[in-house]
């Protein structure tokens, strides 16, 4: 009896979207249903205004039973390959492989990117800090204070996703996880009289009852926040996470 050959996959058309956390830059793949996709790497650290796009076609793509294959069309700069997996039920697993001008592997990078048929982080967060936002939060910077707008990742259950850090001195301040592949987000807020400080590390008791009410941050210079969040609730932690955050300029 003769083995049946499995069938290759496909990628979906559609958008996905991740953090690759070591550099944190969002990624973002965009399947069309002409045969004419891009991928865009935008840097978070920019608040997703600034990256680069490397368009593809079909002829770029070469699928098997288990994985895509993606040889971006050469460019001045070095070139990318991603090997793509599905992953659940809406997500791809990606290995990001960048060669140099021979062609030898560079530092490889793995990540995962989830379907935004729901929404779009991206867009959230673009809608929600358009540039006026942008200019009078920047304005606010200080290496002495942590006011000002930090955009970066936090990771709860070994996942990246997209966070910002609001803080003014005289308003509501907030704390916003940007979910990937959704319109909604996690948020909570705080008032600078909820800081307090202690040996160098900051405490901030925010208001909301289960989503990230305690927050301790360390300062690493005056553009970088490294800290630790959990949420908890009659005297239960109920979920913990790391986050990373960037300055914006």
């Amino acid at each position: 009896m003769q083995a049946l050959t499995p069938e290759p996959i496909s990628l979906e058309s559609g958008l996905w979207e991740g953090i690759e956390s070591s550099t944190l830059h969002y990624r973002l793949l965009q399947i069309g249903n002409d045969g004419k996709h891009k991928f865009h790497s935008v840097a978070i650290s920019s608040a997703l205004r600034k990256g680069k796009t490397y368009p593809f076609t079909n002829d770029d793509v070469n699928c098997t039973s288990t994985e895509c294959f993606i040889q971006f069309p050469s460019t001045n700069d070095n070139a990318i390959r991603l090997v793509i997996t599905p992953y659940l039920d809406s997500s791809y697993k990606v290995l990001e492989i960048p060669t140099d001008n021979n062609e030898q592997p560079l530092a490889q990078t793995t990540y995962q990117l989830d379907s935004a048929k729901n929404g779009s982080a991206v867009s959230h967060f673009l809608n929600t800090y358009k540039n006026p936002i942008i200019k009078s939060l920047v304005k606010l910077n200080s290496d002495n204070e942590i006011t000002g707008l930090w955009v970066g990742r936090l990771v709860m259950d070994n996942k990246p996703q997209l966070l910002s850090f609001a803080v003014y001195p005289d308003q509501q301040s907030n704390f916003t996880l940007h979910l990937n592949g959704e319109v909604f987000v996690n948020s909570t807020t705080f008032m600078v009289t909820d800081i307090s400080e202690h040996r160098s590390v900051i405490h901030i008791e925010t208001k909301h009852p289960t989503f990230a009410n305690q927050l301790l941050i360390n300062r690493l210079g005056s553009s970088q926040l490294r800290g630790y969040m959990y949420s908890k609730r009659k005297g239960q932690t109920l979920q913990t996470g790391e986050f990373w955050l960037l300055r914006i300029e």
